[in-house]
């Protein structure tokens, strides 16, 4: 963006602090939105939001996420939006060999994340559990071994659900995606974000 800046690595408050007496120009956040940093922000006169525009630049490592007055009421005035980037996060382990007792570890935690996903996705966590999407794919990597044995069983017991229920409505049918087809779709919108980039 041709923009050079001077880093500065303090905590946020401090940041707050130094802002408003000009010592540093902006902070940058790399919080999932509703971000507690920005909700909680006291306003202050010439706090705003800076615009970055998604273009072809930035289509390898983020994608458009655009912030809203529903983000945050108090930032931005209503019917006005905010261009910006977000990024996605992978959870990643070393392949321990199995049966060592770090395999096992692992082999537990994942026991205990697919079983309490769900719960993940309750009022009480951040929003952003609800936009997790265990089957993506990350090029030039292999899933874990449990982690795709575990896909592999809720994909069969969507298709289950999917085949023993009647008359269920449109969203039901879209909570009974096969995790392969939520994949597809999720590629086909990687390939279609990269397409809109190139026209930019």
């Amino acid at each position: 963006m041709g923009v050079h800046p001077e880093l500065v690595y303090v905590n946020n408050t401090i940041a707050l602090e130094k802002m408003k007496t000009r010592e540093i120009d902006a902070i940058v956040s790399t919080g999932g939105k509703p971000n507690d940093l920005f909700l909680k922000l006291r306003l202050e006169p010439g706090y705003h939001f800076i615009p970055v525009e998604y273009g072809p630049k930035f289509a390898d490592y983020y994608l458009p996420c655009p912030l809203s007055h529903d983000d945050y009421p108090h930032l931005i005035p209503e019917g006005q939006t905010v261009d910006t980037l977000c990024m996605s996060a992978v959870l990643a382990v070393y392949n321990f060999p199995k049966g060592s007792d770090q395999a096992r570890r692992v082999e537990r935690f994942i026991q205990y994340y697919f079983e309490r996903f769900d719960q993940l996705k309750q009022a009480s966590f951040h929003p952003k559990w609800k936009d997790v999407n265990l089957a993506a794919k990350v090029p030039g990597w292999n899933r874990y071994w449990l982690a795709e044995e575990k896909l592999a069983a809720m994909s069969k017991t969507a298709i289950l659900s999917a085949s023993t229920s009647a008359g269920r409505t449109a969203s039901g049918a879209a909570r009974t995606m096969k995790w392969s087809d939520q994949e597809t779709l999720f590629e086909e919108f990687l390939g279609w974000q990269k397409k809109e980039a190139k026209k930019r």
